[in-house]
């Protein structure tokens, strides 16, 4: 009957979406989402099938409880926290002891990421694992981006992995805006440097970027000539 197919789909899509959020496959914030979600909708939020009015095969079904958009703003909420929990792990492990070697406080460095709260909490270890730069700034949107471009001269422009993979995967980069509408990452390296060379004569300005957060510092001290 339709509400057993309907409730076999849910679950088969549920588990698919679970192991993948598990895997490098998915690991972005969309992916857990999608599997607590239906989770909550297949056994905290039950079908009712019983009763006069919710006999199986008639196509009605109630929830025993009303999802409130709270309850599913806190499941959003707790897996974005797993999402990033995994990514800082992935980034620690991949720097290892990257940080006790090489001197970077002449340096600055600028990286454009897509989570506000990810450049955060990468804020309170990436300098140490960088050498201590003499700057490091972040920005998540492309107003505050371009104004540090033009405020500032960088030794090295990074693009996270989030905000590679949202290129990898042919989508909108978050924190656009009117100008950049559309763009993928060869038209920012193109303006990072356009900006870089009118205002400050630093046309060649080291650009990277990678998709993979067990790649950041590698990537990020190889640019910086940090052994």
């Amino acid at each position: 009957n339709s509400v057993q197919n309907m409730l076999c789909a849910l679950l088969k899509v549920s588990h698919s979406v679970l192991h993948a959020s598990r895997s490098r496959v998915c690991n972005r914030p969309s992916c857990l989402v999608l599997s607590l979600l239906l989770y909550q909708y297949c056994f905290v939020h039950p079908f009712s099938v019983s009763g006069q009015n919710n006999q199986v095969g008639s196509g009605q079904c109630t929830t025993k409880q009303t999802r409130t958009a709270t309850t599913n703003q806190n499941l959003l909420n707790m897996a974005a926290e797993a999402s990033r929990d995994k990514m800082v792990t992935e980034l620690k492990d991949g720097a290892g002891g990257s940080g006790s070697g090489g001197d970077a406080s002449d340096k600055s460095v600028l990286v454009r990421g897509c989570d506000p709260r990810m450049a955060e909490r990468a804020a309170e270890f990436l300098p140490t694992m960088l050498s201590h730069p003499r700057r490091i700034d972040t920005s998540t949107n492309d107003d505050d981006f371009f104004q540090l471009l033009r405020e500032n001269k960088y030794d090295l422009v990074h693009f996270a992995p989030g905000t590679c993979r949202y290129d990898a995967a042919g989508q909108p980069i978050p924190g656009g805006n009117s100008e950049t509408h559309g763009w993928r990452l060869t038209e920012y390296h193109l303006k990072v440097k356009e900006i870089q060379g009118e205002d400050h004569d630093n046309a060649d300005v080291k650009i990277t970027g990678t998709t993979e957060e067990s790649q950041l510092v590698k990537v990020m001290r190889d640019a910086l000539g940090l052994p």
